[in-house]
């Protein structure tokens, strides 16, 4: 059974893959390591020996690749269980001195001391941004502002404040894009190779074929006597970029190879994907991730990279703010992995800002890379965001979309099959969907699925990342650094040797590392992996009882919403054979035509969808906001009829009567004030 994790276009199989026994070593002493130190039993003194190996795992990695600052945070079910941050000294990572002639001017720069990492510190999260503007996205449909099938490019012409977009583009089929090509990676866009150009392709565009977040003089290759604008946002560049742009393939139809589709991975459909939001929704990008996608989850926190790549959020609060510093480390052309500064990335106009080491005709700002890689989280804020989006009524829940959709797909489904094969009596096929890349596997003979891991990398310069959705354990990881430890060698396996520091950061996700043609192989193990340290615990039955019993550190950054007016029909909150009759059948686990019928949750269709009315009355659930008696559990015998009885115009000693409330919440007083405050309500 082939166990390595692939990178992005290939596919994985992990069920049935053995765990060795856990290793045990300490944690690199000189590292200073923050945070909750993992399930019970623990002590001040003598942690959790199973979560200290993660510990152990991470400060080994971070020596090996170099890398000042790290974090960790790992999710069981709904609840985050450990949160980590990691700092290295300069002991072990002693900090440099970097001397450099940029224009005939000697510049000398000098790292600055390490930030100590604390669990709520914030990184740049890279490509985990393209998740969040495909949940984005897909809150647009669920307010029935956007049809999945829109043509992408006939939503840019709704935009008054250009006229780019107002006559025929260079390649017909560019109307053809629609919103599902683009956040699905096949909307004809190519990176290069293995395709060939595309006849008639300007040479700015083949020169840099994925621009966003790159700040550079147009047009392209820098020439300053000859530029004519500098390029700072992303608007900007797909207003230059998409009418002149020939794809490489019809839309929706990505060319087979090897009897797979080869994804076609870029930052443009993301950039793309940003500006329908902005348009649909008439807010900005960032505000409508914030109030439609972050804060309905509790998180408040994250935003875009800040516009100068010097500034940093949250920068006077010690436990919030975001990492100091950034640094690349380009193996290819450096094998001693000596890492460069990224600090002086900012490039707003002229060819050497004042104290940047190297000369940087084009630049880039984690800022504009918006939607498709822009977004500054903690690791444990990432986590929650996926907790949030997959813990819905019906496997695989991420996102359960749409809605009302019971033929058993779902969104992380709907993408173009890009790899598969068999392994025994089950098959398993790889998948790339909205922001998320997905491996399923299934039963041959029945179809019956078994499992599914989701998992997606970031990596831009002086950034990685990476997050893993385990369905068989249930478990979830994320992991952020301020440093990029593979930087331009994206392989796990070559026909020499693999960089240290990229074997290292193969491993530490679970991948195989193979050398020499495959002569050399590594394997992930409780020493060096976080998915094989995390199998092996949940395979221990007295191990996975601690987990299981763990307290969830998460605590919301903001009050979960609660409008009780689920259908959208302006008709306030208190009707109940509308929205009081479909939040109890959705507390009794219905879903779909069992929820909302043509009667009992009709919509209007000015503010909600039908599929919008349904999540609205699970999401009360999910985020437990309708447990109206306060006891920690949503009851449809008890909390359903509560609310009901409440939203039919029952009110005093009528709601309680007959019901055994065990909760805090157990009076007609104490029920109202809960629902006034929490939800709105105004009852009298």
């Amino acid at each position: 059974m082939n166990c390595e994790q692939p990178l992005l276009r290939r596919a994985v199989v992990r069920a049935g893959c053995a765990v060795a026994a856990v290793a045990t070593f300490a944690a690199h002493a000189a590292y200073t390591i923050t945070g909750d130190p993992g399930p019970a039993p623990v002590n001040a003194t003598t942690p959790n020996a199973d979560y200290a190996q993660l510990d152990a795992i991470m400060t080994q990695f971070m020596l090996n690749a170099n890398v000042p600052n790290a974090q960790l945070a790992v999710g069981h079910g709904g609840r985050i269980v450990f949160v980590r941050g990691y700092t290295a000294s300069t002991t072990e990572r002693p900090l440099q001195t970097i001397t450099a002639t940029v224009n005939m001017v000697s510049r000398t720069y000098n790292e600055p001391a390490y930030q100590t990492t604390q669990p709520n510190s914030r990184f740049r999260m890279a490509s985990l941004s393209k998740l969040v503007t495909g949940l984005a996205i897909q809150q647009l449909v669920l307010d029935g502002k956007l049809a999945m099938s829109d043509s992408a490019y006939a939503i840019l012409r709704e935009d008054a404040s250009t006229t780019a977009f107002a006559g025929a583009p260079a390649d017909a089929n560019m109307l053809n894009v629609t919103v599902k090509q683009l956040v699905n990676h096949e909307a004809g866009f190519a990176r290069g190779a293995p395709l060939s150009t595309p006849s008639g392709q300007p040479q700015d565009i083949i020169d840099y074929a994925d621009p966003p977040g790159t700040v550079k003089p147009w047009p392209y290759p820098y020439n300053v006597a000859t530029f004519q604008e500098w390029v700072k946002t992303c608007k900007r560049h797909i207003e230059i970029d998409l009418p002149r742009r020939k794809l490489h393939y019809v839309p929706g139809s990505p060319p087979l190879q090897g009897g797979s589709y080869y994804q076609y991975y870029t930052n443009i459909a993301y950039c793309w994907a940003e500006r329908v939001i902005e348009i649909r929704s008439g807010m900005s990008y960032e505000d409508y991730v914030l109030n439609k996608v972050l804060r309905p989850l509790g998180i408040d926190k994250p935003r875009l990279a800040q516009s100068d790549n010097m500034a940093r959020w949250y920068a006077g609060d010690s436990a919030n703010a975001e990492i100091n510093a950034y640094y690349d480390q380009p193996i290819a052309s450096n094998p001693a992995a000596t890492l460069y500064s990224n600090w002086c990335a900012l490039y707003e106009g002229t060819p050497s800002p004042p104290g940047c080491v190297g000369p940087r005709p084009n630049n880039y700002r984690a800022h504009d890379y918006g939607g498709a890689g822009g977004w500054v989280f903690s690791a444990q804020e990432y986590l929650r965001m996926l907790q949030s989006a997959k813990l819905r009524l019906r496997a695989p829940h991420l996102l359960d979309f749409p809605a009302s959709n019971v033929s058993g797909s779902d969104s992380l489904f709907e993408g173009p099959t890009l790899s598969s094969g068999t392994s025994g009596a089950n098959n398993f096929s790889y998948r790339y969907s909205y922001g998320a890349g997905v491996t399923e596997w299934r039963v041959t003979a029945t179809n019956q699925l078994l499992g599914y891991f989701v998992g997606h990398t970031g990596s831009l310069p002086g950034t990685r990342s990476f997050y893993q959705l385990d369905d068989v354990t249930p478990m979830h990881w994320t992991v952020v650094l301020n440093t990029s430890p593979d930087w331009d060698y994206g392989s796990c396996s070559s026909a020499t040797s693999v960089p240290a520091a990229t074997k290292y950061w193969c491993l530490l996700q679970g991948n195989r590392v193979s050398e020499n043609n495959g002569a050399t192989l590594t394997n992930p193990s409780t020493s060096n992996s976080i998915f094989t340290q995390m199998r092996a615990i949940y395979g221990n039955t007295a191990k996975r009882a601690q987990l299981e019993a763990a307290a969830d550190l998460w605590s919301d950054q903001i009050a979960l919403p609660c409008n009780l007016d689920v259908n959208g029909a302006g008709n306030g909150t208190r009707n109940g054979v509308a929205d009081g009759l479909m939040i109890l059948r959705a507390m009794q686990g219905n879903r779909g035509a069992g929820i909302a019928t043509s009667t009992v949750g009709a919509t209007s269709s000015a503010t909600t969808t039908y599929d919008r009315a349904e999540k609205n009355a699970r999401d009360l659930i999910t985020t437990k906001v309708v447990d109206i008696d306060g006891d920690g559990v949503v009851d449809p015998a008890v909390d359903g009829v509560l609310l009901l009885r409440t939203l039919l115009g029952a009110r005093n000693t009528s709601v309680t009567n007959g019901l055994t409330i065990a909760g805090p919440r157990n009076d007609w007083t104490s029920i109202r004030n809960y629902l006034n405050t929490r939800c709105g309500a105004a009852l009298p």
